[in-house]
């Protein structure tokens, strides 16, 4: 029995009431929880309120501004005034079905009970206006994490904030406020619409050019910003393993050799172009629009003993890169969010005209699960307010691959790497904790909050699958291109049994006389 697949007896759970046989009235646990030692486990797998239906709200909007019409005393049969109506009435419409659904809508199941604790135990409100208002009561998520960054709020005493962020549908309201809804009217929205290339640039710049040391402190030496991939779920590997693992994947994927030219789009701190380059002895082009990440990457480049005719970073965007080049290899890992939903696929189709016929890419993306809860959408919102402006292109895998294959390519294989990234920020997490003097005296103590809330959530995220991480490997889709090549680097073969470790099933060995020898049968097989 494996730590990671293991059934927990009643006695092993007590934090959480009712996971006992008495409580569900079986001889087994109402859930199930996990003791894997390569990631932080969940004490309170809960779920939360699950998605709305179209059907219902599309119904509200059509027949609420019928039956106002029906109420006013002038224009009850012009269908002027009832587009009027729709017009007017569809936005709040919509919102107050939202607001009524996340707060009201019931829990996708309720396996996991909740334990029901004071909210005292969980945190304490110190703003004397604040607590008037909310002490004892459930406030919705964003109006929690909002305080919690001003310092109207503090953790009880011996907890830790991931602590706390676990038990999260004991204390808090997955609803969404009004709040995230001016946020998604007057700034998501626009941005979706927009998504300039000035726009891009501003955000990115003022997100990856905060300051190296910023990143330094949670990143570690590596200086990563992608999820990193566990190989032994036995033990708890280091970030530095966790990221070399990924690093040796993907060039493992890519088939690199010394003949082959690497292009890294959103290149970060240039870390996957200078394993690349002195690993497997590539010529590497690095992009970012980040000059600070440009800077160290090339510097890294020049410490590993890397040539600036074999690898160079470059600080542009990917809109300006020249378009009359090819590269036998292409990666982007967790760059094309920031591209927009608009120009997605026009982001995609570049990149394909960039990669050489028979070239190889490996394409990682973060994104939210399609059967999303509110939870998901709040923390989405988060996101990309705090920490990732502007990536408003993080969505469901099957979204991803539709337009990769629209703009040409095929797809040679899927990980969905969700978990692994777990452990990644989990490491980051730690990391934050112990800079904490150094991040607050150069960026105080609010800015320290928000990217300690974002770490922690995030590992919870990352495991619970409300947002995970893709790799995906493509190809173009051309007659030419010789797909028997792949196989030796395809991630599922590599998990096939060798002969001798298995028993096959050889049986009805007189219907195949061709292949085995014997009698013809006298009957044919039952279809």
């Amino acid at each position: 029995m494996s730590a990671v697949d293991s059934k927990i007896p009643a006695e092993a759970n007590p934090p959480v009431a009712g996971n006992s046989a008495q409580a569900n009235g079986s001889s087994k646990p109402a859930f199930r929880v996990t003791h894997s030692k390569c990631i932080p486990n969940a004490p309170l797998p809960a779920e939360g309120s699950g998605a709305f239906s179209n059907y219902h709200l599309a119904a509200i909007d059509i027949i609420v501004p019928w039956l106002v019409q029906r109420c006013l005393p002038f224009g009850r049969r012009s269908w002027y005034v009832y587009f009027f109506l729709f017009i007017v009435l569809f936005v709040p419409l919509t919102i107050s079905y939202w607001i009524f659904t996340s707060r009201y809508g019931p829990r996708v199941n309720e396996k996991v009970p909740m334990p029901n604790r004071p909210l005292s135990e969980y945190y304490t409100i110190v703003d004397e206006e604040m607590r008037l208002k909310w002490d004892g009561k459930k406030m919705p998520m964003q109006i929690w994490h909002d305080a919690y960054f001003d310092g109207k709020i503090e953790l009880a005493e011996g907890r830790t904030l991931l602590d706390v962020m676990e038990y999260r549908h004991d204390w808090s309201r997955f609803e969404l406020s009004f709040d995230n809804f001016r946020y998604v009217l007057f700034n998501l929205i626009p941005d979706v619409i927009f998504h300039t290339q000035k726009q891009d640039v501003d955000h990115v710049r003022d997100n990856y050019d905060r300051g190296n040391d910023f990143y330094s402190w949670f990143l570690g030496p590596r200086m990563i910003y992608t999820g990193g991939v566990i190989s032994d779920v036995n033990r708890e590997e280091s970030l530095e393993e966790l990221q070399d693992n990924k690093l040796n994947l993907v060039c493992d994927k890519l088939q690199l050799n010394s003949s082959d030219t690497l292009l890294d789009i959103g290149c970060g701190w240039g870390t996957l172009a200078a394993h690349a380059a002195k690993n497997y002895g590539c010529q590497v082009t690095g992009v970012t629009v980040a000059q600070g990440g440009a800077d160290w990457g090339n510097e890294r480049l020049r410490d590993s003993g890397i040539p600036e005719s074999q690898g160079r970073i470059l600080c542009m965007d990917y809109r300006d890169f020249p378009k009359d080049k090819k590269f036998s290899k292409i990666t982007c890992l967790e760059m094309a969010e920031h591209v927009g939903i608009r120009r997605y696929r026009t982001f995609l189709k570049e990149l394909y005209n960039l990669l050489e016929d028979d070239g190889i890419m490996v394409f990682q993306v973060a994104g939210l699960r399609k059967c999303w809860q509110f939870e998901d959408l709040i923390w989405g919102l988060f996101m990309n307010k705090y920490v990732f402006p502007g990536a408003d292109a993080s969505l469901n895998s099957g979204w991803v691959i539709n337009e990769l294959e629209g703009a040409g390519f095929e797809v040679q294989s899927v990980d969905v790497f969700g978990v692994h990234y777990a452990a990644t920020i989990n490491h980051w997490y730690k990391n934050w904790i112990m800079n904490r003097k150094h991040v607050e005296a150069t960026y105080g103590p609010r800015w320290y909050r928000v990217w300690l809330y974002f770490l922690a959530y995030s590992v919870i995220v990352a495991r619970q699958g409300g947002s995970s991480v893709f790799q995906i490997t493509v190809h173009k889709n051309l007659n030419g291109f010789h797909r028997v090549d792949l196989i030796p680097s395809h991630p599922a073969v590599k998990t096939i049994r060798p002969k001798g470790t298995f028993t096959s099933i050889d049986t009805h060995k007189s219907w195949f006389p061709y292949l085995y020898g014997t009698n013809t049968p006298t009957e044919a097989p039952s279809s």
